[in-house]
């Protein structure tokens, strides 16, 4: 009785060693997992900023683009899509071309070529 007395404590201590050691190695992982969950967090956090970002200038951007609308007429909408455009546009200069022009520079949509 005494023998496997000691055989049970000398067992529950190894038992208690190893599980100790296995805890150790868990709480080690546990812990590099969450490192690496916290950086992965971090990144979205900071791509959902650029995202935001990125949204409010388009916001700002659309309500341009809105006002934009009711400030030119058809025809320098017109124009505006042709000179943007890579392809050649014919045209006759005419007074009120050049005053469309003139309004849409005035406006900032377009510029004078420097020369």
């Amino acid at each position: 009785m005494v023998v496997s007395l000691v055989t049970g404590l000398f067992g529950g201590v190894a038992v208690v060693l190893l599980n100790r050691e296995k805890t150790k190695a868990e709480i080690v992982k546990l812990t590099q997992e969450a490192d690496f969950l916290r950086a992965q967090t971090d990144k979205i956090k900071g791509d959902v900023t650029d995202v935001k970002a990125t949204q409010g200038k388009q916001k700002s951007n659309l309500e341009a683009l809105s006002a934009l609308v009711f400030v030119i007429s058809d025809w320098q909408r017109y124009h505006l899509q042709k000179l943007a455009s890579t392809d050649n546009f014919s045209f006759e200069r005419r007074n009120s071309f050049e005053t469309e022009l003139r309004h849409l520079r005035m406006l900032g949509l377009i510029e004078n070529l420097p020369g």
